[in-house]
């Protein structure tokens, strides 16, 4: 008898996705979950947050299968067992890695879906394939690493949970724990989850997405989007500001704000919130 999460889908379901691999355009393997469930062309592409890797969507990935949708789940570049052969990361090369496993998956169009890091990586893609992208979600994501965007708090203690919990936890870890299952922590607490985000990568792919992200403002490209655009806030996220979120809001011609409790790992904690958020949004016209 399958074994249902509370009075929703079997998780079994899952078993319906294959893991594949492409190689990207500087040969690197980029690893991915594909899911075919029906003959539309059209799929939901997941895209995690940094130091982690698919499995942190994979209730997410879950819902979407058992709804019937195409969905692509993403181990992005240095991230789980996705190479990175170039040596330092730009926001394009996470762009054009998913470009490469589109064009595999002949994807003509997407329902790009980014939790933080995922978020900054989906605004890159839309400035450079705009004509593959349908409709976007923003998950606890901001366009730019700054003193507008971050919370104040962040600032500091932001510091304080790199240097003193990550750090030490990478350097403790003897090996890099490529398959870690974050979908496994669902019930635990925000801040006992955060420390594993240090032992899923390497130091090094780890300050080269940081880096990724610090180095490119993409509040240009905001005004850009005109396809709909779903923007998901935690009320008590502690890493990037309201003001963020607001921005956003503004900037995105067709976009549209919806607050959810929670503290930036919704998409762990409280994924049923997320998942039915989604599926409106996409459903809509």
């Amino acid at each position: 008898m399958l074994k249902k999460r509370g009075n929703r889908r079997p998780r079994a379901l899952t078993l319906r996705k294959i893991f594949k691999k492409i190689n990207s355009f500087d040969n690197s393997s980029i690893y991915y979950f594909v899911s075919k469930n029906n003959k539309s062309s059209e799929f939901l592409v997941l895209i995690h947050g940094i130091g982690c890797n698919n499995s942190l969507l994979r209730y997410e990935e879950s819902f979407f299968i058992y709804n019937k949708l195409n969905v692509i789940n993403v181990d992005l570049r240095g991230h789980g067992f996705s190479e990175n052969l170039k040596g330092k990361i730009s926001l394009e090369d996470f762009a054009r890695d998913i470009y490469f496993i589109l064009k595999e998956e002949k994807a003509t169009k997407v329902f790009l879906v980014g939790y933080s890091l995922g978020g900054f990586v989906s605004l890159k893609f839309y400035s450079l394939f705009p004509q593959f992208v349908k409709k976007m979600v923003m998950i606890d994501a901001s366009y730019a690493i700054n003193l507008k965007t971050l919370r104040p708090i962040f600032i500091f203690s932001g510091l304080f949970l790199f240097g003193l919990i990550i750090l030490p936890m990478r350097a403790f870890s003897m090996h890099i724990k490529q398959d870690l299952d974050f979908s496994k922590y669902k019930w635990r607490k925000i801040f006992s989850i955060l420390p594993l985000f240090g032992i899923s990568i390497s130091l090094k792919n780890l300050s080269y997405a940081i880096n990724a992200m610090i180095k490119e403002d993409l509040s240009h490209v905001l005004e850009e989007i005109k396809v709909p655009t779903l923007i998901l806030e935690d009320k008590r996220d502690f890493i990037f500001s309201k003001k963020s979120f607001n921005i956003e809001h503004e900037k995105i011609s067709q976009s549209k704000l919806k607050i959810i409790e929670g503290r930036h790992l919704s998409v762990l904690i409280k994924s049923e919130a997320i998942e039915l958020e989604i599926l409106n949004f996409i459903k809509s016209n």
